[in-house]
């Protein structure tokens, strides 16, 4: 039985050429054949999207890649094992405005979504150890509207989340950056958890 879920089991590849069109409208099925051709002949995976722009397949192994879908949006993919044996994979959606705010996902292989994951960016702010708590809670105080990027990583099922702030001024940028502390979290076969 086991030998029949790992032979059911697909790599990043075949879900990447399964993902529906509705995912991503401007870029269909023979556009994503074309890059993972590209990728195998080993020159740079660009192609023309519907949009007129270029989307590039920037890296693809066995359970990740990541693609440039257009100047403004990154997508990410990486493969997750589960304790029951079923594979499920996290999707990231980075849009890149100000700066970039992500949408995490996780998919069973089929692309049924099984939940989309929510991270309270006040909850990832740090107090530094040498920061005084009033000094924390002024600063606290300019974060009115604190955003999260989502990274996964190439080589793990890690989840790298990095909190900024929109809507200040360069000064007040300098001063809450000791806050924003990128928190790793690792997937353990159920959930990414604190690493």
């Amino acid at each position: 039985m086991l030998i029949t879920m790992i032979s059911q089991a697909k790599n990043i590849r075949e879900i990447w050429l399964s993902m529906p069109d509705s995912l991503i409208s401007y870029l269909d099925k023979s556009k994503r054949i074309e890059m993972v051709d590209y990728i195998d002949m080993k020159v740079k995976a660009d192609v023309k999207n519907a949009l007129e722009g270029t989307s590039v397949m920037d890296t693809l192994t066995n359970d990740y890649l990541q693609v440039t879908l257009n100047e403004a949006c990154t997508l990410q993919m990486r493969i997750l094992p589960t304790e029951n044996g079923d594979t499920l994979f996290c999707l990231v959606k980075t849009l890149r405005g100000p700066l970039p705010e992500s949408e995490v996902t996780l998919y069973r292989q089929d692309w049924q979504k099984k939940n989309t994951l929510s991270f309270n960016a006040q909850e990832l702010i740090t107090k530094p150890d040498t920061m005084s708590a009033s000094s924390f809670t002024e600063l606290k105080k300019l974060l009115d509207i604190p955003i999260v990027e989502a990274r996964l990583s190439i080589d793990s099922p890690t989840l790298t989340l990095q909190v900024a702030a929109l809507n200040l001024s360069k000064e007040e940028t300098e001063r809450v950056r000791p806050l924003f502390i990128p928190r790793s979290l690792i997937w353990n076969g159920k959930e990414f958890v604190e690493d």
